[in-house]
């Protein structure tokens, strides 16, 4: 089979499908030419994947940074006030994406894969939110600017070690957070 990147069909090279949960964004990932590697961030994305022909990782929150106990919460000159959250639990879904990462791209992993994707880039997003607000001690606050600045950092980084490969990269991207009354 011709290498994707020898073969100048696809003159992009980086894709981004924005759309409402289940509209298929994941599926078109199989329609991508060669052989495919898929970082999943949502696990709604897994139904799509049977059958494909592509490797992949997980990383989803396995515990979210949410206090389902806190009642009543106010703002505050942009601060969220009331009950304090009983637990504080280290987000812990982004560091382990980023062993992953770096030590696979170290050795050359992804220049074995024509396309590399995210699914999806939203929960990728939030994974990193996560991980940055809780290294600035500003869990329970509203994100400030160093902490947008610190997310865009580091998924800037993510993306142009990817693009350095060559290859093709693909994301997908939710505009609603929820795909029905029973998922979300």
């Amino acid at each position: 089979m011709p290498n994707i990147r020898d073969a100048g069909t696809l003159q992009e090279k980086q894709f981004l499908l924005v759309g409402f949960p289940g509209s298929g964004k994941t599926t078109q990932f199989q329609t991508l030419p060669g052989r495919k590697f898929l970082y999943v961030f949502d696990p709604n994305c897994l139904a799509s994947l049977k059958g494909l022909d592509a490797d992949y990782e997980i990383f989803c929150p396995e515990v979210m940074d949410l206090d389902l106990s806190v009642k009543s919460l106010k703002l505050k000159d942009g601060n969220i006030v009331g009950d304090k959250p009983s637990r504080a639990v280290e987000p812990k879904t982004y560091m382990n994406f980023e062993r992953h990462f770096t030590e696979h791209f170290e050795k050359g992993f992804f220049k074995d894969y024509d396309v590399v994707g995210f699914d999806s880039f939203t929960m990728f997003a939030d994974i990193v939110m996560d991980r940055v607000m809780h290294i600035n001690k500003r869990l329970g606050k509203q994100p400030e600017q160093a902490d947008w600045s610190a997310q865009i950092y580091t998924i800037t980084n993510v993306f142009r070690c990817l693009w350095s490969t060559g290859g093709i990269t693909f994301a997908t991207g939710h505009l609603d957070p929820k795909q029905d009354e029973t998922t979300t």
